[in-house]
């Protein structure tokens, strides 16, 4: 997990390099302050444009490929695919939405399910691993994993009750995958899964 933290802000920090370039931020003696603004309101949206420099980033959960940018066909929305075949910077990338809030111009991320291709909704079993900012699933395991590829586990329609700390679950529970293997998640990780309906979360004895 330390190298996934480590990737995180390399990403951030490689995003904000681009954001001040787009945008002649570097310029202005406000620059600081406007860009810690502008990573809350706008991180969401880099991690669609993490596929077009993964190739310079350690591997994830395991995976020994390097992680793959989703491709413009996953997309719903054309203004979306068109966005995935040439990214100019950071507040373009798929997903993500510009609008007045409050008089102040907001980047925001549309939800997965709203912006890219689900498969049907079906039943999964597997290990979920939860921590703060974390959630990985490995389907069909039973046991811990080993360093093996994980999915990103979204609860956006289901609400858990408080689970203490660091840990891994056994989870089953019906939902939707994402159609295309893309770059999801505060990863990249190939495939995310929402979770729609639970049916049963227990801890896994470590």
């Amino acid at each position: 997990m330390a190298v996934e933290l480590a990737m995180r802000r390399t990403v951030l920090i490689l995003a904000g390099t681009i954001y001040r370039r787009v945008s002649g931020l570097q310029r202005r003696r406000d620059a600081p302050r406007k860009l810690s603004i502008a990573f809350l309101l706008c991180c969401a949206p880099y991690q669609q444009a993490v596929g077009r420099i993964a190739t310079f980033l350690p591997p994830v959960s395991g995976s020994d490929a390097a992680p793959r940018p989703t491709p413009p066909e996953a997309y719903l929305h054309e203004v979306d695919r068109q966005r995935a075949r040439s990214i100019r910077s950071p507040g373009e990338a798929p997903c993500s939405r510009t609008g007045l809030d409050r008089g102040h111009w907001v980047t925001s991320s549309l939800p997965t399910d709203r912006c890219v291709r689900m498969l049907p909704r079906q039943r999964f079993r597997g290990i979920w691993f939860n921590r703060f900012e974390v959630s990985l699933f490995w389907p069909d395991r039973i046991s811990i994993p080993g360093p093996e590829p994980a999915y990103w586990l979204t609860f956006e329609r289901t609400r858990l009750s408080r689970l203490a700390g660091e840990r891994y679950y056994l989870i089953e529970f019906e939902g939707r995958r994402t159609m295309f293997p893309g770059t999801y998640g505060y990863g990249p990780y190939e495939h995310e899964v929402i979770v729609d309906r639970l049916i049963s979360v227990h801890a896994v004895p470590e």
